[in-house]
């Protein structure tokens, strides 16, 4: 069985773009790609060292950004701040296999 066999929830992703200006980020249209998505409450700092509660841990084999925002299921919402339960990426690490075969991303949400 390979990693990406376990992949089998649809969640929507937000990639920020740029500021807008007045301090918000801008995001490119929404696009779905399969993840593994986990309901977490845990404590954890971000890389600006802010410590916040988690809503979501969501695993990728496709590297994201941290400020792009993730929500399980199908959205078309431009603005993921309108979409109810999407949440924000605000830590993230990567583990892989000894030999490199498999890259696996740790989306931390909240």
């Amino acid at each position: 069985m390979s990693y990406t066999s376990l992949l089998t929830q649809t969640v929507t992703y937000w990639a920020p773009i740029s500021n807008d200006g007045y301090g918000d980020l801008t995001y490119e249209a929404p696009t779905q790609l399969l993840a593994r998505w986990q309901d977490t409450v845990d404590t954890f700092q971000d890389t600006a060292g802010e410590e916040f509660i988690s809503d979501a841990t969501v695993y990728t084999t496709t590297e994201l950004e941290e400020n792009g925002w993730l929500y399980l299921g199908t959205s078309a919402e431009s603005n993921p701040q309108d979409q109810d339960k999407a949440f924000r990426i605000r830590r993230r690490n990567m583990s892989q296999t000894p030999n490199g075969s498999i890259v696996v991303y740790k989306n931390i949400c909240g």
